[in-house]
């Protein structure tokens, strides 16, 4: 009888021996031998099934995993939509508060007045200094001059400060007996009127006398704005010569409000950066306005605010 042959496994290596052919074959060695076929193949269906099943079990676990992962996912993009959107809200509303407050600012500054190249004379009070510029170039009489609550000099920089010369005590009764001003320096005077139509009327003269002299220099009167206010005015100045080259008009009013006009179109704007997107960077206006649904055949004047 030949030796029994070996079962085969999965995890056989190497070469197989080679089969020794026997001297005579019977039918019974064929026998035998497919009867030990048909166990080892048995055997291993037996052992693909098992290790098939445990694949199985593998990817039925990345699969849950996967459901998982796309689940916790799914919930990170929805608060990140929800933190998208509250952040946007967040800023809307900041951008809000801070433009009420920019009006609130400038509300409380409407009486206000800022005179830029004033003169600081030496033993004389701002109010009397102010008085005497009504006068001499604004060429008000002195019973329309209007109600100051208050007068004072804006601080400068200590270095921008000019020092003041020491008053010689013993010539005292020459400098009151004289009648010379003397001149300390020029600053940014602020003036607090009381009531509203003064501040019109102040600003109506000083443009009739824009060009006068008070001791020797121009002064420049503004009204008085906030710092926000200043930063957004000097944007829409910076984009003037641009404005200008392309043909168009540009008029800025008062607090902040820059109308630009180019043939049948009229274009607000409260914030530089607007009107710097549109005009700076090689904008038609033209072709702005086809992008923005604005027919060629409209009334002669289109009003769009921004």
């Amino acid at each position: 009888m030949p030796s029994a042959i070996s079962e085969p496994t999965l995890t056989t290596t190497g070469t197989p021996e080679p089969l020794v052919r026997p001297t005579v074959v019977t039918l019974e060695n064929l026998w035998e031998l497919s009867a030990g076929l048909t166990l080892a193949v048995r055997d291993c269906n037996a052992k693909l099934d098992t290790f098939a099943s445990q694949i199985n079990t593998k990817i039925l676990a990345q699969d849950n995993t996967l459901t998982q992962l796309q689940t916790a996912v799914g919930k990170v993009d929805t608060e990140i939509s929800k933190i998208k959107e509250f952040n946007m809200a967040t800023i809307q509303d900041r951008a809000a508060l801070s433009r009420r407050l920019e009006l609130l600012e400038n509300w409380n500054r409407r009486l206000n007045l800022r005179l830029i190249n004033f003169p600081r004379v030496m033993g004389e009070m701002p109010i009397s200094t102010l008085k005497r510029y009504f006068a001499e170039v604004l060429l008000l009489p002195e019973n329309q001059f209007p109600s100051i609550n208050k007068a004072y000099f804006i601080l400068q920089n200590r270095s921008n400060q000019q020092a003041v010369p020491p008053m010689d005590l013993q010539n005292l009764t020459d400098f009151l007996e004289s009648s010379a001003i003397e001149i300390i320096d020029f600053s940014t005077l602020l003036v607090s009127l009381i009531m509203e139509q003064d501040v019109s009327r102040l600003m109506i003269a000083y443009f009739k006398n824009l060009n006068t002299l008070f001791h020797g220099k121009k002064v420049r009167m503004f009204p008085d704005i906030s710092k926000i206010t200043q930063e957004r005015r000097k944007g829409f100045l910076s984009l003037r010569q641009d404005v200008i080259s392309l043909g168009a008009t540009f008029l800025l009013r008062y607090p902040c409000k820059c109308i630009i006009k180019k043939e049948a179109n009229t274009f607000i704007f409260f914030f530089p950066r607007t009107a710097k997107a549109i005009f700076r960077f090689s904008y038609p206006l033209r072709e702005y306005c086809i992008f923005r649904g604005i027919k060629e055949k409209q009334p002669p004047l289109q009003v769009k605010s921004y």
